[in-house]
């Protein structure tokens, strides 16, 4: 409405306490916004970065990347046009990616996580398994409930789910006396007072796999796949499978890891101190990002 009113194709507030201009395209407004903030380095991240950093990189300014994934298409424009193409990868297998396919020149940041909005006194006694959606996993999800039946599973909503997914995946669910389907929520920390265990059985390409990190703060031991960053996530704090394992294999470890006390003392211990690792400080994680972005800066002087 106020684009409507005044003309402008971005407009500004101060909500977070900072300026934050917003547009439908932020790509078609950036000669506007930059004219009015005057930015020193451009950050770019999320839905179709190449799109804004080219418009950004076309009025001489220089433009650092967050790359969070290996999607490359979601770019919309060939960042490899983009030179020099420099970014913060949120892994060691997400700067591999754009250093072979783009020469990026890419250093590694891990997710910046406040461990304060995760952390639980108490751990429950399920398992959990995050966004139920095939690309994480649904299958063998409820493969391993189907075999381990003596074993409670919580499978918890993140993605939204259409209401004709929402209705299938309670019908398979309704089959399976040990598996609960719960609703999104704002507190993560609902989700890992209740969680043994979190199941992370995905099938796509992670970036890095924040949700082994929440977990590990406070002492939660991950299953999950070798599939791109998540084994980096989940160390020596959990159990790595490779993601194509029948499901008999998954419903194995974690059976063993479920009724042998003392491995699961030694996991816990070891996820609660991977989590604690130099790299998770965020002291330390916004001292190298502020490093990275006046070395984007002093590159283009």
């Amino acid at each position: 409405m106020l684009m409507k009113l005044t003309g402008r194709r971005a407009i500004t507030d101060n909500h977070q306490g900072y300026p934050i201009y917003r547009s439908w395209f932020p790509q078609e407004t950036a000669s506007e916004v930059a004219e009015h903030f005057k930015p020193d380095v451009v950050v770019v991240l999320a839905h179709k970065t190449g799109l804004v950093a080219k418009a950004f990189h076309d009025l001489k300014l220089p433009i650092l990347f967050s790359f969070q994934d290996v999607e490359f298409s979601g770019h919309g424009f060939d960042i490899g046009q983009i030179t020099p193409l420099h970014g913060i990868a949120n892994s060691e297998f997400t700067a591999a990616a754009y250093r072979e396919v783009f020469q990026a020149k890419c250093s590694v940041i891990y997710p910046l996580i406040d461990s304060e909005k995760y952390v639980v006194e108490e751990t429950g006694n399920n398992i959990v398994f995050i966004n139920p959606v095939p690309v994480k996993g649904l299958e063998i999800a409820l493969e391993v409930a189907a075999l381990l039946p003596e074993i409670p599973f919580i499978f918890q909503e993140s993605w939204p789910l259409s209401p004709e997914d929402r209705a299938s995946l309670n019908k398979r669910i309704e089959k399976l006396d040990n598996v609960v389907l719960k609703a999104p929520t704002q507190d993560m920390r609902d989700v890992y007072r209740q969680a043994r265990i979190l199941l992370c059985p995905s099938q796509w390409n992670e970036g890095y796999g924040r949700i082994a990190s929440e977990a590990q703060f406070s002492g939660i031991p991950v299953v999950g796949s070798d599939r791109g960053g998540l084994p980096e996530a989940i160390g020596d704090g959990g159990v790595v499978i490779p993601f194509q394992a029948p499901a008999p294999t998954w419903a194995d470890e974690i059976k063993a890891l479920w009724n042998n006390q003392d491995r699961y003392n030694t996991l816990r211990d070891r996820a609660l101190k991977h989590s604690s690792r130099e790299t998770l400080s965020l002291t330390k994680q916004i001292d190298s990002w502020e490093q990275a972005i006046r070395d984007v800066y002093h590159a283009h002087s």
